[in-house]
């Protein structure tokens, strides 16, 4: 039996205004989720045409060939390939057909300083064959952008619920090294999946509890209810939306916050149908620094060091393997 947890929807259009008092409310609704509620809200008016979205990332996983998943597979699974991150990941053949195509920040080539550094978090994205996919990969680069710009906004929010100024984020999220990345996700409708991991609790599980590594995430998901946050030790189903994103705090907003706004875990249910998840996280140049604060004045009890971007991002996706 599925226990829904109640979530909120927020209309974010204020925050493409330069009305303060208007983002003020939002920055307040995000607050309450955010630090008494339970840390997920949808929002709306964000301006992703969500319908060619869908279309373009349906049409792309149907359409490549399995020669075509190789020839831009990571390298887990083509040797050939230097990228452990960007590019396909491909189960085909085996036992759970999920599929997954990520890509990162387009200003990353081969030339770009963090690139030619060798950082972990860093690496030029894979295209299919731009003759075939005419215009994917513009269609790509521009959502990538969009979703940079709606994620801008919406940290303005954050900002403001958090007690500081509105741009405060700004001079961390930048267009030329933000590391924040992309990932199509398609899961498949199979007539017997095979090792179905599961949760100590007994629920079935595609992803197991954690955290997101990132400073926020946002995420359009197939309207199949398979979301679950973990609050007081129970984990409750989270609603899904068919035109909005889902938005929840990473654990580095939970480090810097002192856990104000926390990090909060959850994981994805096992759900037999076909579905997208598409999920955008925010993640910054892995040389910031944002120091540790105490939000809207709260008494200080505890203070935490500055922690480098790259250095919390190892960490984090260290630790969040062991987990999986």
């Amino acid at each position: 039996m599925q226990k829904f947890i109640d979530i909120p929807t927020i209309d974010i259009s204020p925050l493409f205004t330069n009305d303060v008092e208007a983002k003020k409310v939002v920055a307040n609704q995000i607050h309450a989720t955010c630090r008494d509620g339970a840390g997920f809200f949808h929002i709306s008016n964000h301006g992703i045409d969500i319908t060619k979205l869908q279309n373009t990332v349906y049409n792309f996983f149907k359409t490549l060939t399995e020669v075509e998943k190789l020839n831009i597979a990571v390298n887990a699974h083509n040797k050939n390939n230097l990228n452990p991150s960007n590019g396909f990941y491909t189960s085909a053949g085996g036992t759970k057909p999920d599929e997954k195509f990520v890509y990162a920040n387009p200003k990353f080539v081969e030339t770009h300083p963090l690139v030619t550094n060798d950082h972990c978090l860093q690496e030029t994205n894979v295209w299919p064959d731009g003759k075939k996919y005419i215009g994917f990969r513009d269609f790509c680069e521009k959502y990538y952008w969009d979703m940079f710009n709606l994620s801008s906004k919406l940290l303005q929010g954050f900002a403001i619920a958090l007690g500081k100024e509105a741009n405060f984020f700004d001079q961390y999220f930048k267009t030329e090294d933000n590391t924040s990345s992309i990932s199509f996700i398609k899961c498949s409708f199979m007539e017997s999946y095979q090792d179905v991991k599961k949760a100590e609790d007994g629920t079935e599980v595609n992803f197991a509890e954690h955290q997101d590594v990132s400073l926020i995430s946002l995420a359009f998901i197939t309207p199949l209810p398979n979301v679950q946050v973990k609050i007081n030790g129970e984990y409750f189903d989270v609603p899904i939306s068919d035109e909005n994103f889902l938005v929840h705090c990473g654990s580095y907003m939970s480090y810097i916050t002192h856990d104000y706004f926390p990090a909060m875990y959850h994981r994805a249910k096992f759900v037999n149908a076909e579905r997208l998840c598409l999920p955008f996280f925010v993640n910054l140049n892995p040389n910031t620094m944002i120091e540790p604060f105490f939000p809207n004045q709260i008494p200080q009890t505890s203070y935490r060091k500055p922690l480098l971007y790259g250095d919390y991002w190892n960490d984090a996706v260290n630790a969040l393997l062991t987990r999986m």
